[in-house]
């Protein structure tokens, strides 16, 4: 700014760049509560007993979306972990979250969900490591389960 257009001290101008500028600094910015939600939840996942298996596959990154093109709305995940998977398919059209655990071993997968973190949904697995989970919580939701090795293994958080 040119020195010769600042406000004159003192002035109407001076005052209401003050009260403008004493407005930025003292408006709300507090951190939205669904972000305070999301942090509590991954604080939850702490446990170094816990492997983390990360997504591989994620069928909506398909380039162009062409695997949509009969209209299937079926999204399909993939999770590893060493040599161990977890592959899932989430379908719209029932709200229903199907997966198959290799190799097989945990006897129920758990769901866990941003808003209940601490409240594990449960699903029995069968005898090959396929379970279906239906009615799926809003928001952010992983799956945890406990190898045949006694290994606990947890995926990355997702949106069904």
């Amino acid at each position: 700014m040119d020195p010769d257009q600042s406000p004159i001290p003192g002035s109407e101008a001076e005052e209401e760049t003050a009260r403008r500028v004493s407005g930025w600094l003292l408006a709300d910015d507090s951190v939205p509560p669904s972000a305070i939600t999301a942090a509590k939840a991954g604080f939850s996942w702490r446990s170094t007993d816990e492997s983390l298996a990360e997504l591989t596959y994620d069928s909506s990154d398909d380039l162009l979306g062409l695997t949509n093109v009969r209209g299937s709305s079926t999204r399909q995940l993939c999770f590893a972990a060493g040599a161990g998977s977890v592959e899932i398919e989430l379908r719209d059209e029932s709200d229903l979250l199907v997966g198959q655990v290799i190799p097989t071993g945990p006897d129920e997968i758990e769901l866990i969900s941003v808003a209940r973190p601490t409240a594990p949904r449960r699903a029995p697995a069968d005898e090959l490591g396929r379970f279906a989970i239906g009615s799926l919580p809003a928001g952010p939701i992983r799956l945890r389960w406990t190898e045949g090795s006694g290994r606990r293994v947890a995926t990355d958080w997702f949106r069904a």
